[in-house]
């Protein structure tokens, strides 16, 4: 398959332990053919807040990722480090309240 014939698209094929069966298709018997939607994923990069580079087996793209990973392991991260209590206020409560009870009820009997 020629790379002219993969920017067209190229059925997905189907295999079953290394062995090729055919190829997938859609509910009305039709072969599926994938084709890349560069507009759709670039729109989706920039939505998300990165970016969309187009690179192949050949290597072709592959330096201007590479740039870019470099780039961001470069770039100094800032980090903030936060501790989360769990409250345990709410025994202590209970124990005083317990204890203010029986303080109420003796007083109550010495009276």
């Amino acid at each position: 398959m020629c790379i002219r014939d993969r920017v067209k698209g190229a059925p997905i094929p189907i295999y079953r332990n290394g062995v090729q069966l055919g190829y997938r298709k859609d509910k009305d018997g039709n072969t599926i053919i994938t084709k890349l939607n560069e507009d759709m994923l670039s729109e989706l990069a920039v939505a998300g807040g990165g970016e969309f580079f187009r690179a192949n087996n050949g290597h072709i793209g592959l330096k201007a990722i590479l740039d870019e990973i470099n780039t961001l392991e470069s770039t100094e991260m800032e980090t903030k480090m936060f501790s989360d209590y769990e409250d345990r206020f709410q025994y202590f409560l209970i124990d005083l309240k317990t204890f203010q009870q029986n303080i109420y009820s003796l007083q109550d009997r010495n009276i």
